[in-house]
């Protein structure tokens, strides 16, 4: 599938499993598709569309004022594709804030702040091999050092890393359970544990206990706080 159609798709609601986790893939890894994607909710927020001839005149207009070319030129055609495609449901709030589109815009794993992983050093302990990993977006082996370190002791920040990678494993219930137990057993990382909660709970449609969790959060922590109020009006 080209890039442009996973833009279009994810946006028309059409997306498969499996094409949603390459799609997330993409906004992750290809700085110019995501890039896109982030033009594409602006012109959401931004264009007032009743046809396609003005919607024509309104993507002429943004263009004429940028000094530099937004797109490379398969992003000008995504572009013109998923605009002129879709009806104006596309542009309705209900649209905008779906949970998918929320999630996929606010989440990204956290970044490693335990085990440092530096260029040209090798390490052959278990806890490096994890965090090499996890870095690396190799998810499927970080779950596996992960497990093989909380088998010898029970650590919470290990158990926030583990979460993290479920997240992206699409294991949302396993990763809201653990989340769920360290917010309740220990205050490190506590504003981390709670904002990546919400977004488990937002990933599982749970938007009531999103925006509970959230409202814990702001009280709690300033931590992600602005992220906090824009989501908890969206959700609202």
């Amino acid at each position: 599938m080209d890039k442009s159609d996973y833009i279009l798709k994810y946006f028309d609601g059409t997306l498969s499993k499996e094409e949603l986790q390459a799609f997330n893939t993409l906004l992750a890894d290809d700085s110019d598709f995501k890039e896109e994607f982030e033009f594409q909710k602006e012109l959401q927020d931004t264009l007032v569309l009743n046809d396609r001839e003005q919607l024509k005149k309104e993507i002429q207009n943004w263009d004429t004022t940028k000094n530099k070319p937004r797109f490379k030129p398969w992003m000008a055609a995504a572009s013109l594709l998923i605009l002129l495609g879709i009806s104006w449901l596309f542009f309705s709030k209900t649209q905008l804030n779906s949970t998918e589109d929320l999630y996929a815009s606010y989440f990204e794993p956290y970044r490693n702040i335990v085990q440092p992983i530096v260029r040209g050093e090798y390490k052959d302990d278990i806890k490096s091999k994890a965090f090499k990993a996890y870095e690396a977006k190799d998810y499927e082996n970080a779950i596996l050092y992960f497990n093989t370190i909380l088998n010898e002791e029970r650590n919470t920040t290990i158990l926030f890393y583990k979460a993290n990678t479920l997240l992206q494993l699409n294991k949302t219930s396993e990763a809201i359970k653990i989340l769920e137990t360290n917010v309740k057993n220990t205050d490190t990382l506590q504003d981390r544990n709670l904002w990546y909660l919400s977004l488990a709970y937002l990933k599982d449609n749970n938007i009531d206990a999103s925006k509970k969790t959230l409202k814990q959060l702001l009280s709690q922590s300033k931590f992600k706080s602005k992220e906090a109020k824009t989501l908890i009006e969206n959700l609202d």
